[in-house]
C-alpha cells in the first residue's frame, strides 16, 4: 500500500479519493495538497476513508523549498497531479526531488503538427531524469490517449488477427479550415503611387494578339492534420472533406496518433476524422467591382489608342540609321507590375477546442476475412467515464501494476489489466460489425 500526495482539488478529486479509501490495497495515507487548504478539508470531510488517514494541507508548487519540506515530511510514495498545465513542470521536479511516482491525466504541450523526432509533451522531456532516478512516471491516465488506446489494442488480437486501419472519429460537425490571414501593412508610398498606374508592360498583347498571361503560382504549403500512412506520417494540406457512408469528415490532428507513432509501430494506418458539413457549391468565378470595370475599360481604351498609333506593332522600324520594334520599344518604358510580397499562411487548427472521440472504426483481418469494426464507451458521460479511467489508473500505479523507470503512455505496459482495472470502475466498450468483405 502506498503513501499518496494528491495535488490539486479538481473535478477527480472526491471521485479518487473515495475509490483509493474503498480499496483496501491500494493506500495507507493520503495527503490533499492545495493552494487553497479550505477546499483539500471539504473534500476530506466529505469523504469516508475507512482506515486510511487523510491529512489536508496549503501548497505552492511554485514556491520549491517549501513544495520539498512539505513533501519531504509526508515521504509520499507517488504524487498524483491534479493542478493546471502551467504547474505542470513544478510538479515534475517535486515528484523527481523526493524520488516519488508520477502520474497525471492529460499530457501537456502536444504538438499540433508533430515530427517523428518530436518528444510527445512536456512530461516526455524530463523522460531521462525520471530514468536516470530509477522513477516511474505514467501520464496521459485520462480518456485520450490512455482510454482510446486500450480499447484498440484489445482489438488486436481479440477481434482482429490483423489491423490493417483504424479511423478516430470526433464528435460534433466542424466547418472547413480557413488559412489565418496575417493583417494587412501599410504600403509605402511608392507602391501607393504605383496603384495609379492603368498599363503595365505585362498587360501588353503577344505577339499573338493575347495578353501575356501570368504563371500561375503555386499555393503556399499549408498543413491541416497529420496521419499515419503506410507506417509513415503524412501532413495533409488543407484538407478536404471525403464523403464516407454519406457523411463528409475532415481530417484533423490527435495527441492519440502522435502516440501511436511512439508506441505502436505495427499500426500502419491511422487517422482522426470530424464530421464536416457538405462543401458549398462553387457559385462561379467572382464579379468585378464597378471600379474594377471601369478600370479595364481605361486600360482597353489605351491599349486600342496604341494600337491606332502603331506602337503596338511588331514589324521593324527605320529610325535614322537603326531599325526599331515599336512594341518592343514601348514595353521597355512601361514599368513592370510590382508584386506584393507573398507572406506564408497557416491553416488553422481544424479541432483547436478539444473535441472527444466519439468513436473508433477498426478494419483489419480474422481468419482471412476482412471486417470493419465500430467501437464507443457504454457511457454518453464522458466527463463520468474520464474520472472512473483515472481512478483506474490511479490503482494500477498503487498495486505497482506499471513499474518502468522513466516517463511513458500507458501503450507502454501491458493491456490486459488495465482493461480489467477500467471494467471494475464501470468502463467498457461495445463494439459492431458494420462492415465485411
Amino acid at each position: 500500500m502506498k503513501k499518496v500526495l494528491i495535488l490539486g482539488c479538481g473535478e477527480k478529486t472526491e471521485l479518487l479519493v473515495s475509490r483509493l479509501c474503498s480499496d483496501g490495497r491500494c493506500v495507507s495515507e493520503i495527503c490533499l495538497a492545495s493552494k487553497n487548504k479550505n477546499e483539500c478539508n471539504a473534500i476530506k470531510n466529505k469523504v469516508a476513508s475507512g482506515n486510511v488517514r487523510i491529512i489536508t494541507s496549503g501548497i505552492d508548487v511554485t514556491n520549491t523549498e517549501g513544495a520539498m519540506m512539505m513533501a519531504n515530511i509526508f515521504g509520499p510514495d507517488l504524487i498524483i497531479n491534479l493542478m493546471p498545465t502551467e504547474l505542470t513542470e513544478h510538479v515534475l521536479c517535486l515528484a523527481l526531488n523526493v524520488k516519488a511516482a508520477y502520474l497525471d491525466f492529460k499530457i501537456d504541450n502536444v504538438p499540433v503538427y508533430p515530427k517523428e523526432d518530436d518528444v510527445l509533451g512536456t512530461q516526455f522531456r524530463y523522460f531521462a531524469h525520471f530514468k536516470g532516478q530509477g522513477v516511474t512516471a505514467v501520464t496521459g491516465c485520462g480518456y485520450d490517449p490512455a482510454l482510446l488506446a486500450a480499447c484498440i489494442r484489445n482489438a488486436n488480437g481479440a477481434d482482429f488477427d490483423k489491423i490493417e486501419s483504424i479511423d478516430l472519429i470526433k464528435a460534433g460537425k466542424d466547418s472547413a479550415a480557413k488559412p489565418k490571414e496575417e493583417p494587412e501593412e501599410a504600403k509605402p508610398a511608392e507602391e501607393q503611387a504605383a496603384d495609379e498606374v492603368l498599363l503595365y508592360r505585362d498587360d501588353l498583347p503577344s505577339e499573338d494578339g493575347e495578353p501575356e498571361e501570368e504563371p500561375e503560382e503555386e499555393p503556399d504549403e499549408m498543413i491541416g492534420a497529420v496521419m499515419l500512412k503506410d507506417g509513415h506520417m503524412v501532413y495533409v494540406s488543407d484538407p478536404k472533406p471525403a464523403k464516407e457512408k454519406s457523411k463528409y469528415y475532415r481530417l484533423v490532428s490527435d495527441v492519440l496518433i502522435t502516440d501511436f507513432i511512439k508506441e505502436f509501430p505495427d499500426f500502419k494506418n491511422v487517422r482522426c476524422l470530424k464530421e464536416s458539413m457538405a462543401p458549398k457549391k462553387a457559385t462561379g468565378p467572382k464579379k468585378p467591382t464597378k471600379e474594377e470595370l471601369k478600370k479595364e475599360k481605361k486600360k482597353k481604351e489605351l491599349l486600342d489608342t496604341l494600337e491606332k498609333l502603331g506602337l503596338l506593332s511588331t514589324e521593324p522600324i527605320a529610325v535614322g540609321n537603326s531599325a526599331v520594334i515599336p512594341r518592343e520599344v514601348l514595353k521597355s518604358c512601361l514599368p513592370v507590375k510590382v508584386k506584393p510580397e507573398r507572406k506564408k499562411k497557416e491553416l488553422l487548427y481544424p479541432d483547436e477546442t478539444y473535441t472527444p472521440c466519439a468513436a473508433i472504426r477498426i478494419t483489419g483481418i480474422l481468419g482471412g476475412k476482412k471486417k470493419v469494426m465500430e467501437y464507443k464507451v457504454d457511457n454518453p458521460d464522458l466527463e463520468d467515464v474520464e474520472n472512473k479511467v483515472a481512478v483506474a489508473a490511479a490503482k494500477m500505479m498503487c498495486l505497482d501494476r506499471w513499474v518502468k523507470p522513466g516517463v511513458f503512455t500507458t501503450a507502454r505496459f501491458p493491456n490486459n489489466e488495465f482493461m480489467e482495472m477500467l471494467a471494475l470502475e464501470g468502463v467498457n466498450f461495445v463494439s459492431e460489425e458494420i462492415g465485411a468483405v
